[in-house]
């Protein structure tokens, strides 16, 4: 949810800085401000999995908007880039940042990882899933694990997505009634046949036939090569519809062996192997 990943441009990781961050009331992670004691609010950095009080040396504005300025950052490096607003007491409901949400097809149903950075006072978090990337159902539920200001990591699958494209987001309800949603992300379950085959495999003769299946439309260059690289075929096929299948006639000459088919078009490259008998 929000938080700021931020790189040295130059000099050397071992120098010390600062981190100046803002907040304001119009938070990515849910409606209304959070902060109503300025003063209380700190810096915190993610060094390995623990989030460490960076301090308060400078505050500007008010509840509503402002800025914090944290005490020198002694390890600054990649490893250690993630900052965010903390809070020195429990007078500040900071909101649920999302790290890392992922979602990927797995075992025929889709697997949803998802972590927050800082668990606490979190009452459920809630998998949703949408057909149309708007209207979005509950198919799984979690409580958390932690709830001690740190990091916790969870996982859900989906075992009934539905056939092409499934959206996915993550609810956190807080203990204060308040709700925080994670990204949306998207997995398509497209037609298991989409893509390039190639037939028959061996081949016998000097004839191969492609099929290609829910392509997008238009031109596709084709090239076979032996193993040792050198081109030995090449064609230039119009798709019309993104479904064709068709025949191709290779030289006479070709003897047998091990050959590739590599296939590219408009951000698109396959390659298939068969053998010639």
């Amino acid at each position: 949810c929000e938080y700021w990943q931020l790189y040295r441009s130059s000099g050397s990781s071992t120098n010390n800085a600062s981190v100046t961050l803002k907040w304001n009331a119009a938070s990515p992670c849910g409606p209304g401000g959070y902060v109503s004691s300025p003063l209380d609010i700190r810096v915190a950095q993610l060094v390995g999995t623990t989030w460490t009080n960076r301090g308060n040396t400078a505050v500007t504005g008010s509840a509503p908007a402002g800025t914090v300025t944290s005490a020198t950052v002694p390890t600054f490096t990649t490893a250690n880039s993630l900052f965010t607003l903390g809070s020195a007491t429990a007078a500040n409901t900071l909101p649920v940042v999302f790290g890392d949400v992922r979602a990927y097809e797995k075992n025929d149903g889709v697997q949803i990882d998802w972590s927050n950075l800082t668990e606490k006072d979190v009452a459920l978090y809630t998998i949703e899933r949408s057909a149309n990337g708007r209207d979005f159902s509950a198919i799984g539920t979690q409580l958390p694990t932690s709830n001690r200001d740190d990091k916790a990591s969870y996982s859900g699958f989906d075992a009934t997505p539905v056939q092409g494209v499934n959206y996915y987001r993550i609810k956190a309800e807080e203990t204060t009634g308040k709700i925080v949603y994670s990204k949306v992300l998207s997995v398509n379950l497209g037609n298991s046949n989409a893509g390039l085959r190639l037939y028959p495999n061996p081949v016998t003769g000097h004839q191969v036939t492609i099929s290609m299946t829910d392509l997008k439309r238009g031109t596709y260059n084709l090239q076979v090569v032996n193993v040792s690289g050198q081109e030995i075929f090449k064609k230039a096929i119009n798709n019309p519809t993104g479904n064709l299948t068709q025949t191709l006639d290779l030289p006479t000459t070709v003897k047998a062996g091990m050959y590739h088919l590599v296939v590219t078009g408009q951000d698109y490259r396959e390659m298939k192997t068969f053998i010639i008998q």
